[in-house]
């Protein structure tokens, strides 16, 4: 009876938890599809220089992929919904990845110091405050791949390439000229 009342209470809690953070971000944590990876293998180089940030990384397939492929860079997987923050924490318990640090945070936190690469699989509002904080800093990524959800216009970035192969996502890679913003008059 205890037993049945417990499990129904942690069943409410995780609803009401995932209700709360689809409504707070506007989306909810989506695992990646093969075809995601596939392209990502195509376009990522060999090396990256600095950090690998993963904004709204969910339950951290790209996380876990990014560390693997690149184990001489530092992978930071940030999520800020507790479910899928804990599902990612177990997981990194069992699938140990000694490069790969997990962060429950959100995205308006981020410091992009020594950052060579951010994934992110932000919405639209999401992906308006990640510009807002490449806006303020001075230590821009490389460069930055959203899945699905583009950066609202903006000076900050050289080009943009859209991989459109697939009908299901697209991937916006943004390159960005890595100096200091002031001479964007952004500040």
């Amino acid at each position: 009876m205890y037993l049945s009342i417990f499990i129904i209470l942690i069943c409410l809690a995780i609803i009401i938890s995932t209700l709360f953070f689809y409504l707070k971000n506007g989306i909810a944590s989506t695992p990646s599809t093969i075809a995601v990876f596939k392209a990502l293998q195509a376009h990522l180089p060999n090396q990256i220089n600095g950090h690998i940030l993963e904004a709204g990384a969910g339950f951290g397939g790209i996380a876990f992929w990014l560390a693997k492929k690149y184990p001489y860079n530092t992978v930071y997987a940030i999520e800020n919904a507790w479910v899928p923050f804990i599902i990612l924490w177990c997981r990194k318990k069992i699938q140990y990845r000694s490069n790969l640090q997990i962060k429950c945070k959100n995205i308006n936190t981020i410091s992009f110091r020594n950052t060579g690469l951010v994934y992110a699989f932000l919405c639209q509002k999401g992906m308006k405050t990640l510009q807002k904080q490449l806006e303020k800093t001075n230590h821009l990524p490389c460069c930055l791949i959203s899945n699905y959800f583009q950066l609202p216009k903006s000076q900050i970035y050289d080009y943009t390439l859209q991989i459109k192969k697939y009908t299901t996502f697209s991937l916006y890679f943004y390159y960005f000229i890595v100096y200091s913003l002031e001479s964007y008059h952004l500040i």
